[in-house]
């Protein structure tokens, strides 16, 4: 993953009124503390990092709209980590639905690059990477903040916006569907 995105994100659109510095440091400020986090989150969810820095735009876009009611939340990380949730499903949703519609099938799992990570197990989160992206977006995204992002039962279920039995049902059933496709392996 880049040490930081390519992109950037705008602080004036065009037709628009400067922002006064506080908020545009502010922003910065909020920008530079939290990146790191959305794009490792991005990252697992999506599996790829061609889109990280999109859902990192994205995400980070979404919050400088909304800064003012964002300014008085108790915790700005959970929000945006509930917005970089969101997005990364909406990102997973279009990339099925293109895989559905153009018959695309092209693997696009984690790569791992760590040389203490032998081959046996760069086969195996390879195939569960592939597992990954043929299933369901919603169960995918559970699965990710339970096993890969650590996030507890009750933090998965927030962060996907549902309830806590959906969201244990969820990981279940991604967690047999990748129990099921490694055995086949």
């Amino acid at each position: 993953m880049n040490p930081r995105p390519h992109g950037h994100v705008r602080l004036v659109r065009e037709g628009e009124a400067p922002v006064r510095r506080r908020e545009a440091d502010d922003f910065d400020a909020l920008f530079e503390q939290h990146w790191r986090y959305v794009a490792r989150i991005a990252h697992r969810m999506l599996g790829r990092t061609d889109e990280v820095d999109d859902a990192v735009q994205d995400v980070f876009a979404i919050l400088y709209r909304r800064r003012k009611e964002v300014a008085e939340l108790e915790s700005v990380k959970q929000w945006i980590g509930a917005v970089t949730v969101k997005r990364c499903y909406q990102l997973l949703r279009r990339r099925s639905r293109r895989r559905w519609t153009s018959g695309d099938d092209e693997a696009s799992f984690l790569q791992v690059r760590d040389p203490r990570v032998d081959p046996e197990q760069q086969a195996m989160i390879a195939r569960v990477g592939q597992v990954l992206d043929k299933m369901a977006p919603r169960q995918r995204v559970a699965w990710t903040l339970r096993y890969l992002e650590g996030e507890t039962l009750e933090e998965v279920a927030r962060l996907a916006n549902t309830s806590l039995a959906t969201a244990k049902r969820r990981i279940a059933a991604a967690h047999l569907t990748i129990q099921e496709a490694l055995c086949d392996g």
